[in-house]
């Protein structure tokens, strides 16, 4: 499924960006200031992101910030990152 993607840094600023499907071939019309990041292939289990910013300036990450997906579990959408986000974010 393609992917909204809500990102917060930490000082205040925000960036929407949309990750299409390969098989799309292209994206959907965008909201306003949404960006496109590259398509993901949809066998592929992990898909990488490259922000232009460095981890510690991020704050937090939201899934379907516009709650348009089909989505039976909300509470795994969003994600505040702690300072050392160990594990998370390389």
């Amino acid at each position: 499924m393609p992917i909204d993607l809500k990102v917060s840094y930490t000082d205040g600023t925000w960036e929407l960006i949309n990750i299409p499907l390969r098989i799309m071939r292209g994206h959907k019309p965008l909201e306003d200031q949404m960006k496109v990041a590259e398509a993901w292939p949809w066998t592929n289990p992990n898909y990488d992101l490259v922000l232009p910013r460095s981890p510690d300036q991020i704050n937090s990450l939201e899934i379907d910030p516009s709650r348009q997906m089909a989505d039976i579990n909300r509470d795994n959408n969003f994600i505040q990152l702690n300072k050392d986000r160990e594990g998370f974010i390389k």
